[in-house]
């Protein structure tokens, strides 16, 4: 039972109007790749479900940069701490 079906049953039970969230998701290839899932659902005029509106967007590229600037940033904060321990042993 994932978020993405909570969230539909909640679109289908009319307790929210749409949802959006990210997932990964698997090519025939078997590489991973992300996209920015939105769902909403078409209804009748007395609020009864027609059929779900759903659209996926690449967002691959941005979820690869951001895990490069986060490894980036890991690796400042590493040498910072090392740079600090070698400057407080040659101060004393």
């Amino acid at each position: 039972y994932t978020a993405d079906a909570a969230q539909l049953t909640e679109l289908t039970a009319g307790v929210i109007d749409a949802y959006t969230m990210e997932k990964r998701y698997v090519t025939k290839s078997g590489r991973i790749i992300w996209g920015l899932l939105t769902a909403s659902m078409a209804r009748n005029a007395s609020g009864a479900p027609l059929f779900l509106i759903g659209q996926v967007q690449d967002i691959d590229e941005r979820k690869r940069v951001q895990a490069e600037l986060e490894q980036m940033y890991l690796r400042t904060q590493q040498d910072a701490q090392e740079k600090a321990l070698l400057l407080n042993e040659v101060n004393h």
